[in-house]
């Protein structure tokens, strides 16, 4: 999806009645901004999926690359692993630690709107984004 960005953001928010309520609203910018400006930071898991395409290790041609800022350490997945002070083996491992984390925090969100659909629609939610895996 060229021009796409997907932002996901996990965290431990108190309290969380403030939460529900802007959820029950509709109010998923103000969900956004609370969780990431006021949430406990370590805690945080904030992903941005550049391309929409899910995590890449390293970015295709001009595209832009994924971040993700996981308990106060921030990684940027451009294959300049040197400039992160990070080792070539480092980088990597890291991005399978970001790219697990990010596929759960997907599929409790799929499961969440399956739920939301209600069973038939939610799976067929889910069977068209496994199909778009492949």
């Amino acid at each position: 999806m060229s021009g796409s960005q997907l932002l996901v953001v996990k965290a431990h928010y108190m309290p969380a009645a403030r939460i529900d309520e802007q959820v029950a609203e509709r109010d998923y910018r103000g969900v956004y901004i609370e969780l990431n400006s006021t949430s406990i930071q370590y805690s945080k898991v904030l992903v941005s999926d550049a391309g929409v395409n899910g995590l890449q290790p390293r970015p295709r041609n001009d595209e832009p690359f994924d971040t993700v800022d996981k308990g106060g350490q921030s990684y940027a997945f451009d294959s300049e692993w040197g400039d992160a002070g990070l080792s070539e083996g480092e980088y990597f491992e890291a991005f399978g630690m970001c790219d697990a984390e990010y596929r759960r925090m997907l599929e409790a969100l799929i499961a969440l709107v399956a739920r939301r659909l209600g069973r038939r629609r939610g799976l067929h939610l889910i069977e068209n984004m496994r199909e778009g895996q492949r």
